[in-house]
């Protein structure tokens, strides 16, 4: 039986789609086929074949059949059907349930498009840092709150921070947080806290340096920052396990299923 919020989202999408340039080729209740022009920086068009469906309240798009993108790639955000990974809906999903909703969604995939074109090209995501996959996404969002709390969001998202394994000391392991090549501090993994809660804080807020245990909660924000990034790599990995026997599409340098091949 066909819903009828389906079927209204599919109306709300039918009605903003010329906005966009979008050009419908077939519609029914729950469905929409359409033509989408995306301009490369070069001027020149490219048209994508899109099939829209709407089923149990759950917006999926995708090319008509694997043209201009691949089939399927976790590097290039798009799902094993090739449905497209346009957002991760806990923090940043669409409801389509008004007009200014369906509007930002066209905007959402026009955009998600133009990344894909410039991934073609670059044959990596063009955004440094893109969405994590699976049950990484919630680690990673937390890991991206705790750096913008410690001053850190633009190193984390530029990929200038990363973890290194430490010795292991009285309280088990431990893991250096990196931003550069530099040590800026370093958490006992399974306690978890900054080993030195003495040392001047890292977030460089304040005009005379004050101790990480003086300086709010900052010293819990790190601890958690440095195992929310630990967890983000181990969920991350376990994703990848799981099509680690799908084929790699050859469309990305970087991209984890060629490096498993």
């Amino acid at each position: 039986m066909t819903s009828t919020s389906d079927r209204a989202v599919i109306d709300i999408l039918r009605v903003r789609a010329s906005e966009v340039g979008a050009v419908i080729t077939g519609s029914a209740d729950t469905e929409l086929r359409v033509t989408l022009p995306i301009r490369r920086t070069s001027d020149a068009v490219v048209t994508f074949r899109l099939n829209v469906e709407c089923h149990g309240g759950l917006l999926t798009v995708r090319e008509v059949k694997p043209e201009h993108l691949p089939g399927f790639c976790p590097d290039r955000h798009i799902n094993p059907g090739g449905s497209f990974c346009l957002y991760w809906k806990p923090v940043d999903g669409i409801d389509v349930d008004d007009a200014a909703a369906g509007m930002e969604w066209w905007s959402t995939v026009v955009a998600f498009l133009r990344l894909q074109l410039r991934a073609a090209k670059l044959r990596r995501w063009p955004n440094r840092r893109g969405r994590a996959h699976g049950e990484a996404a919630r680690y990673q969002h937390a890991a991206e709150e705790l750096a913008t709390q410690l001053g850190l969001s633009d190193a984390l998202l530029a990929g200038d921070l990363r973890l290194a394994k430490g010795v292991k000391g009285g309280y088990g392991r431990v893991l250096r947080l990196l931003r550069g090549d530099t040590k800026i501090l370093a958490v006992w993994e399974e306690v978890p806290r900054v080993v030195t809660v003495r040392r001047a804080c890292i977030c460089g807020q304040h005009r005379r340096a004050r101790a990480m245990n003086d300086c709010g909660d900052h010293a819990s924000a790190a601890a958690r920052l440095v195992i929310a990034m630990k967890q983000t790599q181990r969920l991350e990995a376990d994703f990848m396990k799981v099509f680690a026997s799908r084929q790699c599409c050859g469309t990305m340098d970087d991209c984890p299923l060629k490096k498993a091949a």
